[in-house]
């Protein structure tokens, strides 16, 4: 009669479950963190010319960032934050 004081497939699971967790929250502070920036039009220049200097050499990005630039309204934020 075997006896086994761990389950390995247990154990593998929780830690899975720890990786979801920590997860999880460190993108509810990331969230948070995004919140307090500051909302501003030089703010959203700032990022998109980031945006623009990450993605230089991708031009499907750089025409979505140029798209994102002249036509984004806080009205549509939900639908560009899930978009693709």
């Amino acid at each position: 009669m075997a006896f086994v004081m761990f389950d390995d497939k247990r154990q593998k699971t929780a830690r899975k479950i720890s990786k979801r967790v920590t997860s999880f929250l460190w993108f509810q502070i990331f969230i948070d963190v995004l919140k307090k920036l500051p909302q501003t039009n030089q703010a959203k220049k700032d990022m998109l010319d980031k945006c623009e200097d990450y993605y230089h050499f991708n031009k499907q990005e750089l025409i979505k960032i140029e798209r994102f630039r002249t036509t984004y309204t806080i009205n549509e934020a939900i639908r560009w934050f899930t978009l693709d």
